[in-house]
């Protein structure tokens, strides 16, 4: 944990990057969930 703190700053700043980090990846996810279920529903074939 020390190096990280020279790394990144002390441990408050540590964690505001940390969580803007996992507010983009959530963001990520959710978009490929879209596109993944655009895509699903696209290769769908009709039932007759």
């Amino acid at each position: 944990m020390h190096v990280l703190s020279e790394v990144w700053g002390d441990d408050h700043n540590y964690g505001v990057v940390v969580k803007k980090r996992m507010e983009l990846l959530k963001q990520v996810l959710v978009s490929d969930e879209e596109e993944q279920s655009k895509i699903q529903t696209c290769q769908k074939s009709p039932e007759a």
